[in-house]
């Protein structure tokens, strides 16, 4: 890697540490349902090179060239390389494929124009939020319950949903106090197959937590998700529900 920064200050080029950090990005292609993975790092020209699952990480890794193509639960390891060898922090990061992955969202409850995550299929694109609220993974409700449908365009057998979520209380992001998942064949006759309350808590740290709902295992197509705000009525304009993913297995 010195050689390397060498030949960046050779060319006038500024770095800096986090020039050692890779970053990666997810977009689903929702006619096959297949996740493209982008990985990237702030050197124009970088040798970076990527392992899938138990691979080893090491000379004979693969050259990243184009955008990783997944279509299961698959980790991916990445690092920058010279002279055949990788080089700086390692990038580790497991994308957990789902049976709701590219399908179709429709939203009972429209999130806020001001945290839209990536739009219509976030919540169903496998790609986690930070605890940077600001990250762009998040899509979030104020004064009101978020409320959403999934169409897995076939009858499907799951047994267990889960909801990603975020509490930051000191700017008015709350837990849910009620998640409920309900299933149909239909999409107009729903039946609850499961729900969790969590009473409100006192939380002076910025918290993730996934409120997962196990049933015995149904053969449906939509899957509705509801969770319930915290009503606190002393917070001007409301509070927030902050969901990132909605994972069906």
């Amino acid at each position: 890697m010195e050689n390397l920064f060498e030949r960046y200050e050779l060319q006038g080029i500024n770095y800096a540490k986090s020039a050692y950090t890779i970053t990666s990005d997810a977009q689903v292609d929702e006619a096959t349902n297949t996740i493209t993975v982008s990985l990237e790092n702030e050197f124009p020209v970088a040798d970076i090179r990527y392992a899938l699952n138990d691979a080893p990480l090491d000379e004979t890794a693969t050259p990243y060239t184009k955008p990783i193509e997944i279509n299961s639960t698959t980790t991916i390891k990445a690092s920058l390389y010279e002279d055949d060898k990788p080089v700086g922090k390692v990038f580790e990061k497991t994308f957990n494929y789902h049976k709701a992955v590219g399908k179709k969202v429709i939203y009972n409850n429209m999130y806020s124009d001001s945290y839209q995550g990536k739009g219509a299929g976030n919540m169903v694109n496998i790609v986690r939020g930070t605890k940077n609220f600001h990250d762009g993974q998040w899509q979030a409700w104020i004064a009101k319950d978020m409320e959403l449908t999934i169409d897995l365009e076939e009858e499907t057998e799951i047994s267990n949903v889960s909801v990603g979520t975020m509490e930051s209380q000191g700017p008015s992001i709350y837990f849910p106090t009620e998640v409920e998942v309900l299933v149909s064949n239909d999409g107009k006759s729903f039946t609850s197959v499961g729900k969790i309350d969590r009473p409100y808590k006192n939380n002076p740290g910025i918290t993730l937590k996934d409120f997962s709902i196990d049933f015995d295992t149904q053969k449906v197509r939509f899957v509705k998700v509801k969770a319930k705000r915290y009503n606190r009525t002393d917070r001007k304009g409301g509070v927030w529900i902050f969901v990132d993913e909605i994972i069906v297995r």
